[in-house]
């Protein structure tokens, strides 16, 4: 029987000029290759989720963020070979430090600037496209 982990995942949803930022996910990820996400990620150990957002956007997107407030919360299920983990994600509005330049980490392929009108447009998951919507609603 896999034992069952829980873990906390944060994402960052960053709105400039009235369009949002998603990433692609590399082709050769072996969990949803070629998916479109936010810059997201799993929290560090006695990191709060604030800095934990914060820093994956930096790490994933090359952009220097700072959360406004939490827009988003959900759960899902990863499971692993030896392991079922229980993630809760918690995303948050976040804004740039200065114009925002995107230099893609390896982990991602592409990226794209989205309307609130074109979140359908692109393959995410029913989750991030929530969240999208709830952060446009909240500007």
């Amino acid at each position: 029987m896999k034992k069952l982990v829980k873990k906390q995942a944060t994402g960052g949803i960053l709105i400039f000029d009235n369009r949002a930022l998603i990433i692609q996910r590399a082709k050769d990820e072996k969990y949803l290759p070629s998916f479109w996400e936010i810059p997201s990620g799993k929290k560090e150990p006695f990191e709060s989720l604030k800095a934990a957002a914060e820093r994956e956007f930096k790490e994933e997107t090359g952009i220097a963020v700072r959360v406004v407030k939490p827009v988003h919360v959900f759960k899902y299920l990863v499971e692993k070979e030896t392991d079922i983990r229980d993630v809760t994600q918690t995303d948050f509005l976040v804004k740039a430090k200065g114009k925002p330049k995107v230099t893609l980490s390896a982990e991602h392929q592409n990226y794209a600037w989205l309307s609130k009108e074109e979140i359908d447009n692109y393959d995410l998951s029913k989750e991030i496209k929530e969240a999208l919507k709830k952060a446009f609603g909240s500007l």
